[in-house]
């Protein structure tokens, strides 16, 4: 899942175009920083020969690389049977392998030495790049409980085994597998973010960004609903600096909000509050009134825990129930992973766009939506609560 994130470290950066891609070996590295993962690709540089990937020593490669930890992932095989990418211009040897740095990943990702991406879970990335797929030949696609078909952009096992990889998975509830040969070239272009699944087996998906369409804005000030977002991070310097964007946003009128977040989850799942700010933009905001509201529609047990004492079961019930009612339980619970900072806040919808631009560098984002009405009610029962304290 290529997240170009801060690509400047890659030097100056270049688009390389493949052809005859379909089934071409390649392996990667990822070398695992405090917040982010680099990935070095050895396409269009080296196949990584078996002997010399199941020779390279990763502590070695790390002390080269300059990095506390590398972990070697491939071989793999791309699917594609063109295609265009943007790597870093300079050039690294390994073991004996050419790479170039490719992309980025966050840093959670990374468990007990291997970079795990989740199973059939929709996350987003920036991509820049472009997939040719040939008529005549196969694709793979999962399909996702919505329906999306995300495509198979390249696989860790090897062409002579693709027949079976239907038989191999077993899709998580909602999700299909499916084959289907193509009749016309298939063009996949990518510049941003992109939305990616991976199965059990690490191979990699994307769904085909829609072509552009225009929409019309809602006027501002007119909105009836509100957004809630969590917004996940690396860590919370990534997540710390957007937080202060959103929050500038917020004192220059460009954004109303009821309250926002910065919360991190450790390496056990605990949930901490680490900076809050209200509907001015003020940091360091009380856990009441707006930013109450949007502690406990992410978490009533964090709200109960962090905001009203004794009073905190009821509220907290009151909470919960209001979350499954409106379906944001079901996108906000486990929408930040351990190892992650996030950022939560509930704005106007007629502020979206603006809201995406300052969370841009986001990993992902789950969005669900709550009425305004249904927002009074919640922070008046927390501020009654609170009042009885």
């Amino acid at each position: 899942m290529a997240e170009n994130k801060d690509m400047t470290e890659a030097g100056q950066l270049q688009d390389f175009d493949f052809e005859n891609t379909r089934g071409l070996r390649y392996v990667e590295l990822f070398a695992v920083g405090p917040e982010w993962i680099t990935v070095y690709n050895s396409i269009g540089l080296s196949e990584g020969p078996p002997e010399l990937w199941e020779a390279l020593d990763e502590d070695a490669a790390a002390r080269q690389l300059g990095v506390e930890k590398v972990v070697k992932n491939g071989p793999h095989w791309w699917i594609s049977d063109k295609v265009t990418l943007r790597f870093g211009v300079e050039q690294t040897t390994v073991g004996g392998i050419g790479y170039r740095v490719a992309a980025r990943l966050p840093a959670f990702i990374a468990k007990s030495g291997a970079v795990e991406p989740p199973q059939y879970k929709i996350l987003e990335a920036n991509k820049e790049g472009v997939n040719v797929y040939s008529a005549g030949e196969l694709v793979y696609e999962l399909i996702s409980p919505d329906g999306d078909a995300f495509v198979l952009q390249s696989t860790n096992i090897s062409p002579g085994e693709l027949a079976t990889l239907g038989d191999r998975l077993t899709p998580a509830e909602g999700w299909q597998f499916r084959t289907r040969t193509l009749d016309q070239d298939w063009e996949i272009a990518m510049a941003g973010k992109v939305k990616v699944a991976a199965d059990e087996l690490k191979n990699i998906y994307n769904l085909p960004p829609e072509k552009d369409e225009p929409k019309d804005d809602e006027p501002a000030g007119e909105a009836k609903d509100l957004d809630v977002v969590i917004a996940v991070f690396p860590g919370p310097d990534s997540a710390g600096k957007a937080f202060g964007e959103f929050l500038s946003l917020v004192e220059a009128g460009t954004v109303r909000t009821e309250g926002a977040v910065l919360v991190t989850r450790d390496d056990e799942g605990k949930v901490q509050v680490q900076e809050a700010g209200d509907h001015a933009g003020r940091k360091g905001a009380a856990i009441g009134g707006g930013v109450g509201l949007v502690v406990g529609l992410f978490s009533p047990p964090l709200l109960a825990a962090t905001a009203v004492g004794a009073a905190g079961g009821a509220l907290a019930g009151k909470f919960a129930k209001k979350r499954v009612t409106h379906g944001i339980a079901e996108k906000m619970d486990k929408a930040l992973p351990p190892g992650a900072a996030g950022i939560i806040a509930i704005y106007d919808h007629a502020h979206a766009a603006s809201v995406d631009r300052a969370l841009a560098d986001a990993v992902t984002k789950s969005v669900a939506g709550i009425d305004k009405a249904s927002a009074r009610d919640l922070k008046a029962g927390l501020e009654e609560a609170q009042a009885g304290l």
